[in-house]
């Protein structure tokens, strides 16, 4: 083991031992020749109870290769399963994550299902939580097994994790194999700190806050401008095992100032067991000032369990650059923790500027002790989402204890699309910075992920939720043009609005500039999806290359050959360094719409037989359009009736000469319900149905 592992064994014995203190609810009746098995409220763990048999003293932990753990619990009480809480070292979300499986028997080959199942990713060092995907009540008195497993084992590096045991043992509690999650199981030298969290009594309503995420401009960013629309979305779980009829969604943003800039409730209705919602705010919020907004919701409902995972974060910025960019909750402040790894790895952070082009000119960082530093930036790749590529930017300065400021010299530069993630890899004496508050940004998935472990000198990158690491960059605006090709068109939505499938095709130009200052852009296809939507519009040229400063017209020409909406995607794929897939909206329809108040004459060819064609639209609410067609003049009588025969309007009577007609048929005073209108002209009748939808 290494020595920065056995510091953080000792460190973490003193917290976990004040951990426990005073929460013991239920032990094991007195006189029974095993250590007490505790049920106890945690203020760490976020169910409410937590059945465990460790005894808070990390002490070692397993180093054989490819190998599971098991471990044998007995329920005082009926006990409601819904967690499990594990402690390992040296975990990586690739290429090991961590499966759980629940049993209420020893498990066999081709034995019974697992009742619970959860596979997830594992911090480097400490304590993680994951939910089964189902909650198992277990009956007071009976045992179940939970096996944790595949374990990599072997020495310690940032691509395996071992889980760690304690320094006494209870009874054959634990248990090791080195053969499958079926194999023979022998007995370990402790009890592994694996906890099992829920409800001890039975029946219970949990509703669980998950991710709260902003949107702007469609997606989640931490960092953007002044004026920006911004909405959010909360994540509400129901972990318990009953349901709930209704619950509330208490949302508030907290300004710069400190004082509340913004709230609303949220009411959400009935969620089943097990059952996970997604509600969002309804009311735009338009920040007005510059600065650092901690954005809150807190989810609220009468029958609820347990109140302790009812809130959720999200800290964003507002404002361009001129400013340092981070995720911490203080900017100079000290750490709240430190962690030391391996030699050659470490962590990285993911910055994305809200304005381009942005220059990075210093860069911030929090350590534990004097030493060399080794600091890198890396270029996101956008396919991946992982730091790629050579460094763009290297330092290694002499660093001590606290926070370091260093020059990017030269500085590096962000063009339209770009993101960097700046790295720290561990030499000796200068551990990395945490913040451990609330929120932790890095631990948000519906954010986008923003932390990575470095392995392999920087030859490889995982993603992570490590926490808030102390690095922070600082952006300045620039004047630099990218070398590369960009993209933009003069609009991104081109609306061609009602167009008649016999009327000539609708033509609009849309101009492709290339604000790039040196490479070509070369565009080999426009496209049109979906398919459905692509007959609609004819788009040339769609192959063209645009040098840099230049723009080019594209003619997009529509015309619908049926009545219906033709709304979609035109995609320009191209050599663009901020947009290879760079997407503009079309919208369109084929229509026939008329005044409502007659039956209107198109100008259109001369039809060569009597036909009665499809209400246009269908269903419709309250308004439609019948067209029909006469070869030669003809008295013509349009009637519309509803399901019992009852004539309800009269759409047309009269002489009609040879043409194309068109009739609007308002339903605003009828019922919803299935209509039928008849044409009789001359010789010639038709019957056809419609949907009215109120």
């Amino acid at each position: 083991m290494r020595w920065t592992h056995w510091i953080m064994l000792l460190c973490l014995t003193t917290s976990l031992s004040a951990m426990a203190s005073d929460n013991a609810a239920i032990v094991w009746p007195d006189g029974t020749l095993e250590r007490t098995a505790q049920i106890i409220g945690s203020l760490d763990d976020p169910q409410p109870d937590t059945l465990q048999y460790d005894n808070n003293s990390p002490a070692s932990l397993s180093t054989t290769t490819n190998f599971w753990v098991r471990v044998r619990f007995t329920a005082p009480v009926d006990f409601s399963i819904i967690s499990a809480y594990a402690y390992t070292i040296d975990g990586t979300t690739s290429p090991a994550p961590c499966s759980l499986f629940v049993y209420t028997a020893i498990p066999a080959p081709g034995g019974e299902q697992a009742l619970a199942v959860k596979s997830a990713p594992l911090p480097d060092f400490g304590w993680f939580d994951v939910n089964f995907n189902d909650t198992v009540t277990v009956t007071g008195g009976s045992d179940f097994y939970v096996v944790m497993g595949p374990v990599p084992g072997g020495p310690q590096f940032d691509t395996n994790w071992n889980p760690v045991y304690d320094n006494g043992i209870t009874g054959d509690r634990s248990q090791i194999s080195t053969q499958t999650k079926y194999g023979t199981y022998s007995l370990l030298g402790g009890d592994v700190m694996l906890r099992i969290g829920g409800i001890a009594g039975g029946v219970f309503t949990d509703l669980s806050a998950g991710d709260l995420a902003n949107e702007v401009n469609g997606a989640p960013s931490y960092n953007f401008e002044l004026g920006e629309d911004v909405l959010f979305n909360q994540v509400v779980e129901n972990i318990g095992t009953s349901a709930v009829d209704a619950y509330v969604v208490e949302f508030s943003i907290e300004g710069p100032g400190g004082g509340s800039v913004f709230s609303e409730d949220i009411i959400g209705g009935a969620l089943a067991a097990g059952g996970t919602a997604t509600l969002a705010t309804s009311n735009v919020f338009t920040p007005a000032e510059e600065g650092e907004y901690l954005a809150r919701s807190v989810v609220l409902a009468g029958e609820d369990n347990n109140s302790e995972n009812d809130t959720s974060w999200v800290r964003f910025f507002v404002g361009g650059n001129h400013r340092w960019y981070r995720y911490d909750d203080d900017e100079t402040g000290d750490a709240d923790s430190y962690l030391g790894f391996s030699v050659g790895s470490g962590w990285a952070l993911k910055f994305t500027p809200a304005e381009y082009p942005a220059k990075i000119t210093q860069f911030k960082i929090n350590v534990g002790g004097n030493a060399t530093g080794d600091f890198r930036f890396y270029m996101i790749d956008n396919a991946t989402g992982l730091p790629a590529g050579a460094p763009l930017w290297t330092s290694t300065p002499a660093v001590v204890q606290g926070w370091n400021t260093v020059n990017v010299t030269p500085n590096v530069t962000l063009f339209e699309g770009q993101s960097i993630a700046a790295a720290y890899l561990y030499q000796t004496g200068a551990a990395m910075g945490f913040d451990n508050d609330a929120p932790n940004c890095a631990e948000n998935a519906a954010m986008g992920i923003i932390a990575f472990q470095v392995a392999s000198s920087g030859g490889q990158f995982f993603e992570d939720d490590g926490g808030n690491l102390l690095m922070q960059v600082y952006m300045d605006t620039s004047s630099a043009t990218p070398p590369f090709a960009v993209i933009d068109t003069d609009v991104d939505t081109l609306d061609f609005g009602a167009a008649h499938p016999a009327w000539d095709p609708l033509v609009m130009p849309l101009w492709v500039y290339n604000r790039g200052g040196q490479d070509a852009l070369n565009v080999t296809s426009i496209t049109i999806t979906p398919g459905s939507t692509a007959p609609a519009y004819h788009v040339a040229p769609t192959a063209f290359t645009v040098a840099a400063g230049d723009s080019e017209e594209v003619m997009v020409e529509f015309d619908p050959p049926i009545h219906r909406t033709w709304n979609g995607l035109l995609t320009i794929n191209s050599n663009a360094g901020n947009n290879a897939a760079y997407p503009v909206l079309v919208r369109g329809r084929g229509d026939t719409t008329l005044p409502a108040d007659a039956v209107q004459e198109l100008d259109l060819p001369l039809p060569n037989q009597f036909s009665l064609s499809q209400n246009y639209p269908n269903p419709f609410n309250p308004s439609t359009q019948i067209q029909f067609s006469l070869p030669t003049s003809a008295d013509v009588r349009l009637t519309v009736v509803n399901m019992l025969g009852q004539e309800v309007a009269t759409l047309a009577d009269g002489r009609f000469g040879a043409g194309v007609y068109t009739a609007s048929f308002d339903a605003a005073n009828l019922p919803s319900g299935l209509y039928f209108y008849r044409i009789d002209a001359g010789d010639y009748t038709s019957v056809r149905k419609m949907m009215l939808l109120k």
